[in-house]
């Protein structure tokens, strides 16, 4: 036997236990996790930027930061929330790189940068700096020459002043840096379609972190307090207190704030009469017995419906909102009538699902003149107002060039202004080009692009507008818009 070939097999068996550890860790992501290692490859891979979305409370920052930690690799963390302001993001990145490198700390007040511009320029010396240190064999702590970026709840940028500055720019470091040593990954509660950038980056790949299922939540608490009480399985599977509280959150955080007190309740008369919990059946059913009447007033604790306001505030909303819309009407807009056409089909485009387009054009022009439908159930109801829940989230999808004319060309058909919707084809609407509106759109941050087809190569547009504004320029038109706006 040769015995060089041992050390080898024996990492290798090191390995496969520290990966078994790590997916132990963290119950219900093994799936994401394997993912995730796939993306990031071996030592000294490069990689496209990486987005990580889900639903809050899924595991996104636990699964990344402990698959670092595995890996031991550098990399440089900056949380969107407690990073609230772009000074305090960009001071945070520089002084972790600055300690990856051995300077001491990004501390010096004169090169504070404020900018965008200013913090690239700093962020490309220091990591320069970094990476000769580690071709140089200096850092021994570190695996490769790879570090990696990660901007966590970036979905909190959008909430504040110069989001798009800042959003764009992130989003274009990889163009903008034009290192393979460096791996970009954001992790969001929101997906990639609701963060309305201009054109000019990589569309990042993207992994997907779904809610938690019942058996995960089960591994999860059951695990995380194996050695603290053998009653806490019986807890949460016999007292059907996780089955209650699943029915109306799947959220951990959520899940271990009611479920702390609960406990407590539920281990009481133990304590009170000094037993030793045991696996006795009689014992449980008493424990459950003294319990169970404290499941369903918890439930209404964790989900408080707030109090309706007084006629006062409700009449003063209806003055603000009045003015509102007052000021609203008064706003003008200086653009061609073909291109506010344009741009109204790109919203309709944007919103409506495709299925739709041949019900909504039909022989009767638009939803008016449809059918009578039946009369509606209240779980139908709740259904579709849940569906169009999830529509909005998902934000406004992509659509191309050709289904963009023909949203033109029969909306216009219906409502009289042309006779002939053959007269529109891929290249005018109107009489205008359709690539030069297009890009004038584009640049106005209107519409951005959604990447390409991959089996006909064209490009793919969204619009970004909101939904007043669109109603704004209908009416300077004008346009029934809401007769063609799909509604769930």
């Amino acid at each position: 036997m040769r015995t060089w070939d041992q050390p080898s097999l024996i990492l290798s068996m090191e390995e496969e236990e520290e990966e078994n550890a790590l997916l132990s860790s963290l119950p219900g992501r093994e799936l994401q996790i394997l993912e995730l290692l796939d993306v990031l490859g071996p030592v000294n891979s490069p990689m496209l930027p990486l987005f990580i979305y889900g639903d809050a409370s899924t595991g996104k920052t636990s699964c990344i930061l402990q698959i670092f930690r595995y890996l031991k690799r550098p990399f440089v963390y900056a949380s969107c929330r407690t990073c609230y302001t772009p000074r305090l993001l960009f001071r945070s990145i520089l002084n972790q790189l600055a300690h990856h490198a051995g300077n001491g700390g990004y501390v010096n007040a004169k090169q504070r940068c404020q900018r965008p511009a200013d913090f690239v320029n700093s962020l490309r010396n220091g990591l320069t700096s970094f990476i000769n240190k580690l071709e140089d064999g200096n850092e021994k702590c570190c695996n490769g020459t790879m570090i990696y970026f990660v901007f966590d709840s970036i979905e909190l940028v959008r909430k504040r002043d110069k989001h798009l500055e800042i959003t764009s720019m992130l989003f274009k470091l990889y163009e903008i840096l034009k290192m393979p040593e460096v791996g970009l990954i954001f992790i969001s509660s929101a997906s990639l379609g609701m963060y309305h950038i201009d054109t000019g980056f990589v569309e990042p790949m993207q992994v997907h972190f779904p809610g938690y299922k019942q058996e995960e939540l089960f591994r999860i608490f059951k695990e995380n307090h194996a050695n603290q009480n053998p009653l806490y399985e019986t807890f949460l599977k016999d007292a059907a207190v996780l089955s209650s509280f699943f029915k109306v959150t799947n959220r951990v955080d959520e899940l271990w704030n009611a479920f702390a007190p609960l406990f407590q309740k539920y281990c009481e008369p133990l304590r009170v009469t000094g037993l030793v919990p045991t696996e006795d059946k009689a014992q449980k059913l008493n424990l459950y017995s003294r319990f169970k009447h404290n499941v369903f007033p918890a439930l209404n604790e964790m989900f408080k419906v707030p109090s309706y306001p007084n006629s006062v505030e409700i009449q003063e909303n209806k003055v603000k909102i009045k003015t509102k819309l007052a000021d609203a009407d008064k706003i003008e807009f200086h653009m061609p009538v073909s291109t506010k056409l344009l741009l109204i089909s790109s919203f309709l485009a944007s919103w409506n699902p495709a299925t739709d387009d041949v019900p909504l054009f039909d022989s009767f022009g638009g939803g008016e003149n449809r059918k009578r439908k039946r009369k509606v159930s209240e779980t139908s109801k709740l259904k579709k107002e849940n569906a169009a829940q999830k529509l909005i989230m998902k934000g406004p999808k992509t659509f191309s060039l050709e289904r963009l004319c023909v949203f033109v060309a029969k909306s216009l058909k219906n409502e009289g202004k042309i006779e002939d919707e053959n007269v529109f084809d891929r290249a005018e609407v109107g009489g205008a080009d359709v690539l030069l509106q297009l890009s004038t759109l584009c640049n106005a941050n209107f519409l951005s692009k959604g990447g390409n087809c991959p089996l006909e190569g064209s490009t793919w547009f969204r619009c970004t507008v909101s939904e007043e504004f669109v109603m704004q320029v209908a009416k300077s038109v004008p346009f029934p818009l809401l007769r063609y706006l799909h509604k769930t």
